[in-house]
């Protein structure tokens, strides 16, 4: 899955209101309740405040709200903005001051729809990352090739040096196995890889 890595505020203009949409990563729905609050109180004389959400590895949690805009008008098509995307834990609150002039059905949702793409076609797509940590402990002679390999293929998290020098290093869990056979190679079946956690994470 994919999401976000900033948030990204846009605006966008049709017959005198504003469409103020920000697209932010939000990965619970407390996440998303605190973000809407802080959108409020940034542009609190505003008219509404729609938005649409969808969250989990799995797309299951999904919200869209008018926020007193003609039923379907403006949650709709931004939930439909994300969904184009393939994206999840995105939400995009778009806040409309409104200028005089009503747009009728057909234009809201334009106007909501088109003010969602522009946020989201502004944020810096990234994945969602299955990573392992895995422990390692090696004697001396094998440190500069080690630290060369993983160099190219790892993260080093931490580092401790005893009787051997011991290392957590982060993987996809796509490259875990080729790395641990890679290592144990390396040092002649010396080394005993051991993955010690498995996580879901957007951090490059």
């Amino acid at each position: 899955m994919y999401s976000i890595k900033f948030q990204t505020i846009s605006e966008h203009l049709a017959k005198g209101s504003r469409f103020i949409a920000v697209a932010a990563r939000v990965e619970t729905v407390e996440a998303f309740t605190s973000l809407y609050l802080q959108t409020k109180s940034l542009y609190p004389s505003a008219t509404h405040y729609c938005y649409a959400y969808i969250i989990g590895d799995n797309q299951e949690h999904q919200k869209a709200s008018d926020d007193g805009e003609p039923a379907k008008t403006a949650g709709q098509p931004l939930l439909e903005a994300i969904k184009k995307k393939n994206l999840t834990d995105v939400a995009l609150i778009v806040v409309r001051y409104f200028g005089g002039t009503k747009l009728g059905t057909g234009g809201l949702i334009r106007a909501y729809g088109q003010a969602g793409r522009e946020a989201l076609d502004d944020a810096q797509i990234i994945p969602k990352l299955d990573l392992d940590s895995i422990e390692i402990s090696f004697g001396y002679e094998y440190q500069s090739s080690i630290d060369h390999f993983l160099q190219e293929n790892a993260k080093v998290i931490t580092k401790e040096f005893t009787e051997k020098v011991s290392y957590i290093i982060s993987s996809e869990h796509k490259h875990t196995v080729e790395i641990i056979s890679a290592l144990t190679n390396m040092t002649k079946g010396e080394i005993t890889p051991r993955i010690i956690s498995s996580t879901k994470t957007y951090n490059q």
